[in-house]
Parts: C-alpha cells; structure tokens; sequence
C-alpha cells in the first residue's frame, strides 16, 4: 500500500513537472473557446462533491447568474478549479468548500473558498511560487497553484489568494468576459 501510494505520488510530480515545462516552453498554446460558466460549473459542482465529501465537510455550489461566457481553454479551465478544490479539501477538515462566479472588473471572477486552516500573510505570495509548500505533512508537490497561474496568465487573467491563518482562504480567478 506504501510502496503503491508513492508511486502514485511519484506520477502526480512527474506530471507536473511536465505540465510546467510545457506551459513556461510557449509551446502549447491555449486552445480559447466559448465557454458557458453555467454549465461548466455544473459538471465541475457534480465532480467535485463526491471528491471532497467527508462527514463534517460540504461542499457548496453558488451560482448567481445563468447566463456567462468566457473565451478560455475549457481543458485548463477546468484544471485550474479541479486544482483549487482539490487544495481547499487537503487543508479542510470540517466546515465547508464553496465554489463560484461572480461579473467583476469587465471579467468574471471564479472563486474557491474554504474553512481550512488558512496561510498565514508572509506565505501568501510564496505559494505561487514552484515547490513551496507550507505544510510537509500534506501530500502534494507544490507545482499545482504554479500551474494555475501560468495557465490564468496564459488565458490573460489574474490568480490571488485572501485568506485568514486558522479560518481560511479564499482563492480567486478573474478572466475577461466576452465583450
């Protein structure tokens, strides 16, 4: 079982590393369609409720508006919110993960919230950095938030991160709305 989860986690930093090398090369493009926020947010909403379910733990879908599009790579799209939630549920034990959108800024605001024990402010500009992690005891490679930002950046958006040591974070994703 040991030797299996490690190898597990051995594949996952093997394929980020990949995956950030690629992005950082320029030799990937996005491949920027028209994507429904509504619907997209509905499949990830299914998804993600049974990866983060856990007694004490609820994840909370909220979308206030019907209708938003975006140009973006729906692919990556969908890495970056798998990637933000996967992150909430590692550092959540009890309480909630919330997801959603918001129209912002002539843009659309994708946001993670959680109840987790938050990052204290001196480490809030670190964790977009390669490698950082701020918890060696939690599994990961500390390549995932890296590469949500090279693929918001890519799509021409902004990542940021607001959060409170021992109450949470609040991981946002701002992108141009179609005009």
């Amino acid at each position: 079982r040991i030797v299996h989860r490690n190898n597990n986690v051995l594949r996952t930093q093997n394929e980020d590393v990949l995956k950030l090398s690629v992005l950082h090369s320029g030799k990937r493009t996005c491949n920027n369609t028209i994507v429904n926020l509504y619907e997209k947010f509905g499949d990830l909403a299914s998804q993600m409720k049974n990866k983060v379910k856990l007694p004490g733990r609820q994840c909370i879908y909220e979308v206030p508006l019907q209708e938003v599009q975006v140009k973006a790579d729906r692919e990556r799209l969908t890495q970056i919110v798998t990637n933000l939630i996967t992150n909430a549920a590692k550092f959540t034990r009890q309480g909630y993960i919330k997801m959603g959108y918001a129209l912002k800024d002539s843009g659309v605001e994708i946001y993670v919230k959680d109840t987790g024990m938050g990052i204290e402010e001196k480490n809030l500009t670190e964790i977009f950095k390669r490698f950082k992690k701020l918890n060696s005891f939690i599994q990961g490679t500390g390549l995932g938030l890296p590469i949500c930002k090279s693929i918001t950046e890519q799509m021409e958006g902004k990542i940021w991160v607001e959060s409170e040591y021992g109450k949470g974070s609040v991981f946002h994703v701002w992108l141009p709305c179609l005009a």
